[in-house]
């Protein structure tokens, strides 16, 4: 039973190994997103945790640079999928509550379905997430005189005046600094002022000048300063981030204790923070008279005193309108009034004279309305949420006016008694305000759900009302856009503005004249007719137009209509230019016009003059551009079904889609120029007719044979009459493992391809020729199967698991 019951463990721990080592032959960053998921959720459901996955990559050999990138993308990829899922579970880690103190990890408290505080930080917690700030003090400021002296301390004291000197001594263990000629000063404890004072009693036995009157030419100074100062350990506890042991400078404030203690954590006061120095409280901090007011009453930290912070006792929420929202604590029997004078006050768009706030009552709650002026006699209490509301967008004497006005916008009831009043205030109206009838939009319980029309002109007699909006309609507003449309052999074919008057040269002139190739005798103008049988919807009217358009007396610059389409053809016979290239080796190498539609390439041998000694004229060629790719894109566009491309060619979607991922923009075929010279005609069967854009390459002779792909070694080799593919193939060190071997075929000189032939079991391969390519189609390899290797490998492992099951 002890061994099956291992046997069962052990199992998914091998199948998980090997996952583990397909991590690591595949290497991390070959892995998408979701392959690495997948090898997540597999440890997930066989029972193994990040740690334990960490362990068998070390033991499969996996670099800790890759275990460490594996982990930190794992927890991108799930923390994204947290994010992204609405019904997520959430564990501990990831919660916080509503008394965070980073701010983007802010909370929602919701006392109800009528009321929720949204993403409400601690007041203050934003000084101790500031990354800005310093918590080490500033050691290159004048000493404060508060500063309290002690063992390790080192002060300087000048002496300057009638009487020069300087003393500079470090406090030892017991309190005292040695000063020549002056027994031990004992200045522990004392403050920097009270030092000086001391030290001015003492060396007055010296230097009697340190009594004399400032006015005295005997009188002597001096002054106490801080060489260096002691470092001095104190103790931070209670509900801060931190708590520990921290050693810092003597010159070190409370607020830099604090600041490195990461502050008071989510239950801790800001308001009752305690100095206890050999058992007593020796001083109590508010840290909101330093937030609020700036205020902070300075005094040195000595060694092992304990900064306390306490849990908080009283805290409100504040949210709506008020100038710093948050989470507040505050004293006992605290008011309103002084939380105001924490968060400044209410907004300036808030409504100042009453304040809402919700308080706990037993197991429920109420609600109070406090007015402004009962703000210092409203004692807070623990759980109170304060709000300010925002003031209402409802104007009790506002109208407004829109439209065809001089000076639209809202205007106040005060002296407008009715829509004239309001019209002449606003400056009146424009020339092209509809005067016969204008709009009142009217609100009604807060709703506009009313319109009034009148007559301008009678305006005196509508009488307005708060919030009532005013609508001049103009003329423009009531003008349909009128076009007409020109296209054909023209600079701009578009549709234009249609204006009373517009004459056809009119329209030729906007759209900036004709083409090389516009014909201004064969002007077509088609027009609606409106026939009410509709049996004939539009007509056409033809156009001569004289070649000078600057004559506007035209006879036949007829006015043209509202929606008319004016085409402009193009001149009879005209034809563009076509052209082909001709590169290579030939005597006479560039561009040439096609010059007729039957033009050939015998034809264009005599143009460009022949070709040149050493040009392979087995291996002339041309490259033509594959418009097939633009029949099927226009042939789609046109079919509503979106199948043109299939309809054309009878193809099913898949061959379809296969078909359009192979298309090759160019497409390359050999010319027979030996048979096209010998029939010395442009008749031959073997010319071929040229198209524009059509490029001739004429090569130069070549005899030589390549021979790549699926062979052994990859080789150029002679041509002779009597080499063979099969030849070449096995010069090139034969075929490899990978080889197609009946899918050979070769590529000749001039672009044209030869495939192998099947004759029952013997293959036939293509001739060669000069400048041939054999090329050698590797098989597609099946990842899936299991090779022998790994069988092995599977085998060898399972034999080991059971000896070591036996041996237990």
């Amino acid at each position: 039973m002890k061994k099956l019951l291992l046997t069962i463990m052990l199992i998914p721990y091998i199948l998980f190994c090997q996952d583990i080592s397909d991590l690591q032959n595949k290497k991390l960053n070959d892995l998408n997103d979701s392959e690495l998921l997948s090898y997540w959720t597999e440890a997930q459901k066989n029972g193994y945790s990040l740690d334990q996955i960490k362990v068998l990559a070390r033991a499969q050999g996996v670099s800790e640079i890759e275990i460490q990138e594996f982990e930190n993308r794992i927890k991108d990829i799930t923390s994204n999928i947290n994010q992204n899922d609405d019904n997520q579970v959430f564990d501990d880690k990831s919660l916080t509550s509503i008394f965070g103190k980073k701010v983007e990890n802010k909370k929602e408290v919701s006392d109800g379905d009528n009321f929720k505080i949204s993403n409400l930080p601690i007041f203050g917690s934003n000084f101790f997430n500031n990354k800005n700030i310093n918590s080490a003090p500033q050691l290159n400021i004048a000493t404060p005189s508060s500063y309290e002296l002690g063992p390790g301390d080192e002060i300087l004291v000048s002496i300057w005046g009638a009487s020069e000197n300087e003393y500079s001594s470090e406090i030892s263990r017991e309190g005292y600094i040695k000063i020549e000629r002056i027994g031990p000063v004992y200045v522990s404890g004392l403050t920097i002022s009270e030092a000086k004072n001391k030290l001015i009693r003492t060396l007055s036995k010296i230097y009697s000048g340190l009594n004399s009157s400032n006015n005295s030419n005997f009188k002597v100074f001096l002054d106490l300063s801080l060489i260096n100062n002691r470092s001095i350990v104190v103790n931070v506890t209670g509900n801060v981030v931190a708590p520990d042991t921290y050693t810092i400078s003597s010159l070190s404030s409370v607020l830099n204790v604090l600041y490195a203690a990461g502050g008071p954590n989510e239950s801790g006061s800001y308001r009752n923070i305690r100095i206890i120095r050999d058992g007593k409280t020796i001083r109590k901090i508010d840290l909101y008279d330093y937030f609020s007011k700036g205020e902070l009453d300075p005094f040195s930290l000595r060694d092992q005193d304990i900064v306390l912070v306490p849990n908080y006792e009283n805290r409100v929420f504040v949210n709506g309108e008020f100038k710093n929202t948050g989470i507040f604590e505050l004293r006992n029997n605290e008011k309103l009034s002084d939380l105001i004078s924490f968060n400044g006050g209410v907004s300036s768009f808030g409504y100042k004279e009453k304040l809402f706030i919700k308080r706990i009552d037993g197991l429920n709650r109420n609600i109070d309305n406090v007015s402004s002026k009962n703000f210092k006699n409203y004692i807070l209490k623990d759980g109170d949420i304060i709000e300010a509301r925002t003031v209402t967008d409802n104007y009790t004497n506002l109208v407004s006016i829109e439209g065809a006005i001089a000076v639209p916008g809202d205007y106040s009831l005060k002296n407008i008694n009715n829509v004239n009043d309001l019209i002449n205030l606003a400056g009146g109206l424009k020339e092209i305000a509809v005067r016969e009838r204008a709009y009142l939009f009217r609100k009604s319980n807060g709703v506009q759900n009313e319109i009034i029309s009148f007559d301008i002109n009678n305006s005196e007699n509508i009488s307005l009302k708060a919030e009532d909006n005013v609508v001049i309609s103009s003329e423009i507003d009531l003008l349909r856009s009128k076009t007409v449309e020109i296209e054909g052999e023209i600079a701009f074919p578009e549709k234009y503005t249609f204006f009373d008057g517009m004459t056809l040269i009119d329209l030729i002139l906007i759209a900036k004249g004709l083409t090389l190739n516009g014909d201004l005798s064969n002007i077509e103008i088609y027009r609606s007719t409106y026939d009410e049988s509709r049996k004939l919807p539009v007509k056409t009217i033809k156009i001569d137009l004289d070649s000078d358009l600057s004559k506007l007396s035209d006879t036949n610059n007829i006015l043209l209509e509202e929606n008319d389409l004016v085409v402009i053809r193009e001149k009879k016979g005209f034809q563009k230019k076509e052209f082909i290239k001709v590169e290579g080796l030939v005597k006479n190498p560039g561009t040439y016009a096609i010059l007729n539609n039957n033009y050939s390439f015998f034809d264009l041998i005599s143009d460009f003059g022949g070709f040149l000694d050493d040009a392979s004229l087995t291996g002339v060629k041309i490259i033509r551009e594959n418009k097939i790719e633009e029949v099927l894109n226009e042939k789609s566009d046109n079919d509503e079904s979106d199948n043109g491309q299939k309809k054309i060619l009878g193809l099913s979607e898949t061959d379809s889609l296969q078909m359009q991922v192979k298309i090759n923009p160019l497409i390359e075929f050999g010319v027979d120029v030996i048979n096209i010279l010998k029939s010395k005609t442009a008749d031959s069967k073997y010319n071929v007719i040229l198209k524009s854009g059509d490029r001739v390459i004429v090569p130069r002779r070549d005899n030589t044979i390549e021979v790549s792909g699926a062979v052994q070694q990859a080789s150029v080799i002679n041509y002779s009459k009597s080499l063979k593919t099969i030849n070449a193939i096995g010069r090139a060190g034969g075929f490899s493992e990978n080889a197609k071997k009946n899918n050979v075929y070769v590529v000749y000189q001039n672009g044209n391809v030869a495939n192998t032939k099947k004759f029952l079991f013997f293959s036939i391969y293509p001739k060669l020729k000069p400048g041939a390519k054999v090329i050698v189609p590797v098989k597609d390899i099946n990842r899936n199967k299991t090779t022998v290797g790994e069988l092995v490998g599977y085998t060898t492992s399972l034999v080991s698991i059971i000896a070591l099951i036996k041996s237990l």
